[in-house]
């Protein structure tokens, strides 16, 4: 068997891993209370939409194992509107800082594993700016938007012990240095920064990598953690050259998504479940 089938096998295998999960007690009502890989001085850039509005992608798990996981663009907002700061880079260097976490929300993406969040216009325009970046604070958390016809909705009792104690044996894992939690990171940062159909050149994208490493480094990333996504994105290259993926973003989202599930389970694993 070959590097290339062995990949594409260990996709295929974290897809329907994720599938499973989102399907098993779909008929159930409130999904999965998520935790957010803290930035840990690694600010995510907003790709934004021609001075409209800006989005971004993170790193997410799952921190209710009895619960559903969510099915695909389901809507969260942050537990504690504070651990998300915006962070606007002006023209002349000045940067300003301010949480926003109250006015964004959230919509899942690849079961418990990551997230996406759009800015509304109103906080999204990168007119007149520099730049636009997100920060995730520690011990973030999304909370899922209750449904009207919610027939099982999160308790207090539920949410005290998944943001609380859960939260808190999480941060080894996800939020300090780790080479799982700075790999996660560092192709998170790829993903958002890669189009999402096969468009990209051979030189663009080593300098895209170049540079995603090089924010790592400067962020203090380890060098195990970054090691782990090199082999990713180089598996993902390998991928790709043999007509394996049709995309380095779509091979990355796959390869990050495995990454978070493996993770996910070490770490219910070494807390004995839910």
């Amino acid at each position: 068997m070959t590097v290339a089938v062995r990949h594409r096998i260990l996709f295929v295998i974290a897809l329907i891993a994720v599938a499973m999960m989102t399907l098993a007690n779909r008929a159930a009502a409130s999904p999965q209370i998520l935790g957010i890989v803290a930035s840990n001085g690694q600010a995510t850039p907003l790709i934004c939409d021609h001075g409209r509005s800006c989005r971004a992608r993170f790193s997410a798990f799952c921190l209710q194992q009895d619960r559903p996981a969510p099915s695909q663009g389901t809507a969260y907002r942050l537990a504690d509107a504070q651990s998300l700061i915006l962070v606007v880079t002006h023209p002349d260097g000045h940067v300003e800082r301010r949480p926003i976490g109250d006015v964004v929300q959230f919509q899942s993406r690849f079961g418990f594993t990551s997230v996406d969040v759009v800015l509304p216009p109103s906080l999204g325009s990168s007119r007149g700016v520099a730049s636009l970046a997100l920060e995730i604070g520690p011990a973030a958390t999304l909370l899922p938007i209750e449904a009207v016809d919610d027939s099982d909705p999160q308790t207090a009792g539920e949410i005290a012990v998944a943001t609380g104690p859960l939260r808190a044996a999480a941060a080894r894992l996800f939020d300090q240095p780790s080479p799982a939690a700075d790999a996660a990171r560092l192709t998170t940062e790829a993903i958002n920064a890669l189009p999402p159909v096969h468009s990209e050149s051979r030189l663009g994208l080593e300098q895209l990598w170049a540079d995603t490493i090089a924010t790592g480094k400067a962020a203090g990333a380890s060098d195990e953690g970054i090691a782990q996504a090199n082999d990713m994105w180089q598996s993902c290259e390998l991928a790709v050259a043999s007509r394996m993926r049709l995309s380095m973003r779509e091979c990355m989202e796959m390869r990050h998504t495995e990454l978070m599930a493996r993770t996910n389970r070490q770490f219910w694993d070494e807390t004995g479940g839910s």
